[in-house]
């Protein structure tokens, strides 16, 4: 998904990756059968049934921590010029390494060392 770096570049302004660590598990989802998640995929519409506290919409309290980057930079377009898909790839995978690096410098503290993160 890099339609956000896309709209970022087109309108000049920088990126800052964010990693929030916590947010993942303040919901829960309850286990679909196996028809549900195909239904899913042929759809493209993501059917899930999450909860929090209580079995509700409610998050549950746990402590976050954000980690805020330096923000990334483009290169400067002139106005309603669009960025080329090199770009926007170059942009994407400079975000990627960023988030990525975040979570690696921050996990210890949080107390992730052990879980490992995939960026898809």
């Amino acid at each position: 998904r890099k339609g956000f770096v896309r709209e970022a570049l087109s309108r000049g302004v920088p990126i800052v990756p964010v990693y929030v660590f916590g947010q993942s598990i303040t919901f829960g989802q309850l286990t679909l059968p196996s028809w549900v998640h195909d239904l899913s995929r042929k759809i493209r519409l993501s059917i899930m049934f999450p909860y929090g506290r209580w079995g509700m919409l409610i998050p549950r309290k746990l402590p976050l921590l954000f980690a805020i980057g330096d923000p990334i930079k483009g290169p400067s377009l002139g106005p309603g010029v669009l960025p080329t898909d090199e770009q926007v790839n170059e942009a994407h995978s400079a975000v990627v390494a960023a988030v990525s690096d975040l979570y690696d410098f921050y996990k210890g503290i949080y107390g992730w060392n052990d879980r490992p993160l995939t960026i898809e």
